[in-house]
């Protein structure tokens, strides 16, 4: 994806001529599982700070419903929680949810965090 978002490919369109086509992800759907596993996060629900979008721990998520009752993950707080996992490397604690940082977040027009606006 970032030969495709940076070089794009050519194709020759017979009415057109050669056209330079590049591509972009704009959004991305999965259960929880799969957003968990391709976003970097940890991988059992039942664990702290499970889900991708928040720092809810299991007990939160059963009892609140709304997204003000969640502190939301930003961008920001992402680069803070990957901190420890470059210093310590792969298999070090990952408190906060994140096992690994998220190779889609290096593409230039995708971030998870760009759809809630933080």
């Amino acid at each position: 994806m970032l030969d495709l978002e940076k070089n794009g490919f050519e194709i020759n369109i017979s009415s057109k001529g050669k056209l330079k086509v590049f591509a972009v992800i704009s959004q991305f759907t999965g259960d929880n599982l799969a957003i968990n596993q391709i976003f970097g996060m940890t991988e059992s629900f039942s664990h702290y700070y499970f889900c991708a979008m928040c720092y809810c721990i299991r007990e939160e998520s059963q009892e609140n419903f709304l997204e003000t009752d969640f502190q939301l993950r930003t961008q920001k707080s992402y680069e803070f929680d990957l901190e420890p996992l470059v210093l310590l490397g792969p298999g070090s604690l990952h408190y906060t949810g994140i096992k690994r940082g998220r190779v889609l977040n290096r593409l230039r027009n995708f971030n998870i965090f760009f759809k809630l606006g933080l």
